[in-house]
């Protein structure tokens, strides 16, 4: 293929039915926001799953909700199409929004509990990139809505539960008697880019992976929720094997979280709120992973503590108080927070005076530390200049008295900070 030099190409397949392979009873009420996608607007009926993220609103592969050219095909790391023999991968319109059916319930209901509205998606013309897509219902639905990731990256290794309506073990799909079905802890494997500019990418951009078993036909649509908050983080797109027991199989979920303009223009249009992931923890503070972070990654500081940081480089650099550095444990360059600036003496051990600060030294020949306190407290700042006074005593260098008085500074008029200096005589 042409593409091959370009990275690995994937086989996938639109058979668009998807339940999850191995996994156990998505029991209601608890998950009754996953919903049962169904329409008859095509040759062949479509069957997928879905989630509710407002009362009237939920979140679908785009495939699951336009006409389509079933088969299988290849999609190139950058989300370029590579046709198959039967022109598989290609999607065109969004189907009339009426003809969308949703059933709930742990075994899905045999009549709609509501239909389509108004269809919100990417419009991608193809099922390798940005298949994704809201509906906008009739009426709302008595389940309780998920909570969406919007703009917080989602990052390699976290853990997801993925819940659906496909079959199970290859065998046959049956939504009618087919148990709606969920997989916990599975990890996402490896996130492609929020785009596609600044070089090859080293998988789809604005989608992650998972490996190994979980979903299968029918859960097309469905939903991958972190365990940490139970957020929406992606929607089951496709996979490259046909055979879903296959232990090397891939699959391919799109990443919501970069989609926040098109969720909110879908919410909008639904006249309803999203229910926001809580935010992760801001740069600079201590983690324990990196699905703590707000940003990005968790990695260890020069302190030795793990701390929320990004990733960085040419096209994005550090905000101000931060360099991008090159760090072991976090396999690239990342933003790690500038060192304190050295005790101005030069001195390595020099630290400062009772957990003050250190004024400059004017004169480099003086002899010594200035010793700054950031409050005056009778007893330690004359203490610290008895032990300054001991020390430069021993320093064959050391000429003149050294007396206790109050700062000056340029920009303030006085400073209640006592500081300890030479005097004349």
């Amino acid at each position: 293929l042409a593409l091959g030099a370009c990275g690995p190409a994937r086989e996938s397949t639109t058979e668009r039915a998807s339940l999850i392979i191995s996994g156990v009873t998505s029991p209601s009420p608890d998950d009754d926001a996953v919903v049962l996608l169904r329409h008859l607007a095509s040759a062949t009926e479509t069957i997928c799953s879905a989630i509710l993220v407002a009362p009237n609103l939920v979140v679908t592969a785009r495939h699951c909700v336009s006409y389509g050219i079933e088969g299988t095909y290849q999609c190139s790391v950058t989300g370029e199409l590579v046709e198959g023999p039967d022109g598989g991968g290609h999607i065109g319109a969004d189907v009339p929004a009426a003809a969308i059916e949703i059933h709930v319930g742990e075994v899905a209901s045999a009549s709609p509990a509501a239909f389509g509205k108004q269809v919100v998606s990417t419009l991608s013309l193809t099922s390798c990139i940005d298949d994704l897509a809201f509906v906008v219902l009739d009426q709302p639905l008595k389940a309780t809505a998920s909570s969406i990731r919007l703009g917080k990256q989602t990052r390699p290794g976290e853990s997801v539960t993925l819940i659906g309506y496909g079959k199970q073990d290859n065998g046959p799909l049956d939504w009618h008697t087919n148990p709606r079905k969920k997989l916990l802890g599975p990890t996402i494997a490896a996130v492609g880019p929020d785009s596609a500019q600044g070089g090859v990418p080293m998988l789809v951009p604005r989608s992650f992976e998972i490996k190994g078993p979980s979903a299968c036909e029918g859960d097309s649509g469905g939903p991958a929720l972190s365990q940490k908050t139970g957020a929406l983080v992606g929607t089951y797109s496709n996979k490259n094997s046909g055979n879903c027991t296959n232990p090397d199989i891939v699959h391919t979920y799109v990443n919501i979280s970069p989609f926040e303009r098109l969720a909110l223009q879908a919410f909008a249009a639904a006249g309803a709120e999203p229910l926001r992931e809580a935010p992760g923890l801001p740069m600079g503070d201590v983690c324990q992973e990196a699905d703590d972070c707000e940003r990005g990654d968790c990695a260890t500081g020069s302190d030795g503590t793990l701390r929320c940081t990004v990733a960085c480089g040419s096209v994005a650099p550090c905000q101000a108080g931060y360099s991008c550095v090159a760090v072991a444990d976090a396999g690239g360059k990342i933003c790690m927070q500038d060192a304190p600036p050295s005790c101005p003496c030069g001195a390595p051990t020099c630290a400062a005076c009772d957990a003050g600060s250190l004024a400059p030294v004017p004169a480099p020949n003086d002899g010594g530390c200035t010793l700054v306190r950031g409050q005056s407290r009778p007893g330690v700042w004359q203490g610290a200049c008895l032990a300054a006074l001991a020390a430069l005593a021993r320093r064959p260098r050391s000429r003149g008295p050294l007396t206790c008085r109050r700062a000056y500074s340029r920009r303030r008029a006085s400073s209640r900070c006592p500081t300890c200096i030479r005097t004349a005589g």
